[in-house]
């Protein structure tokens, strides 16, 4: 099957994608501790509502890149570039991954 350029650009948009996951990890921190400290709570004391309204900001830095690497690998995947399947594989168990941790932390487990 030939590649067409457009699945060639969208496997570099995916391999991007996970090269950005380590900004997005490092922005989501930040923003998530500056949100709760701006509600006046410190790390572990406070209401459920300021841990949420704090925590989805930063799931989302968090996952944008591995979203990213998911949907543009399977595109350029399914358009002829074989090696695309690793970023959509690795976008998905980093999704998994990402869900799991803060899903759990904001249910009290960790």
């Amino acid at each position: 099957m030939p590649k067409s350029v457009t699945a060639i650009r969208n496997s570099r948009i995916a391999w991007l994608g996970l090269l950005l996951f380590p900004l997005g990890f490092w922005l989501s921190l930040r923003v998530g501790e500056g949100i709760y400290s701006a509600l006046g709570y410190e790390s572990t004391s406070g209401p459920w509502w300021a841990k949420l309204v704090s925590a989805v900001p930063a799931l989302v830095l968090m996952a944008a890149p591995a979203l990213t690497a998911t949907i543009w690998g399977r595109r350029a995947f399914y358009g002829g570039v074989r090696h695309a399947r690793w970023p959509g594989l690795l976008g998905v168990v980093i999704l998994i991954f990402v869900g799991t941790i803060t899903l759990s932390s904001l249910i009290g487990l960790i």
